[in-house]
């Protein structure tokens, strides 16, 4: 049974960034529908999953499943990973150099990667996501991808 994680914050804290309204609906309902749905389709059909922990039991219906079982799945893991990634109190976070090296190499500048990272997002609608991945020898790439 998937339990909805409970927000690191306040439904206010991240305003005007996000409204505690919009916080409120997106977490409540919308994420929460995924939670539902998943526990649904579960119910009877995955005893394999029961004596995992939620977490593994999570990353393995991500990495395995399909069809609906497999959207709902890697909805919540997303949404788990958006609420964690988000801060009332942000910090500037160090470049590292293997970071800065790597967007010099694949943009020319942090300037163009943050413009880039911008125009990326912002044509993504609904359930979609920008993804900053690297491979195994560090090259990195914005990589947008639709719904889960």
């Amino acid at each position: 049974m998937f339990t909805l994680i409970k927000l690191p914050y306040d439904y206010d804290a991240l305003e005007p960034a996000l409204s505690a309204e919009t916080l409120e609906y997106h977490h409540d309902k919308h994420h929460r529908g995924y939670v539902d749905k998943l526990n649904e389709l579960l119910h009877s059909d995955r005893s394999d999953q029961k004596n995992k922990d939620p977490a593994s039991a999570l990353k393995s219906l991500v990495l395995n499943a399909s069809g609906e079982i497999y959207h709902n799945a890697a909805q919540i893991w997303n949404h788990d990973f958006y609420w964690n990634s988000l801060t009332p109190n942000p910090k500037p976070l160090p470049v590292t150099s293997a970071l800065a090296s790597a967007i010099s190499a694949q943009f020319g500048s942090l300037e163009v990667f943050r413009n880039t990272f911008l125009h990326t997002a912002l044509r993504l609608f609904g359930s979609g996501w920008l993804w900053l991945t690297a491979d195994n020898k560090g090259a990195i790439e914005l990589l947008p991808t639709s719904n889960a």
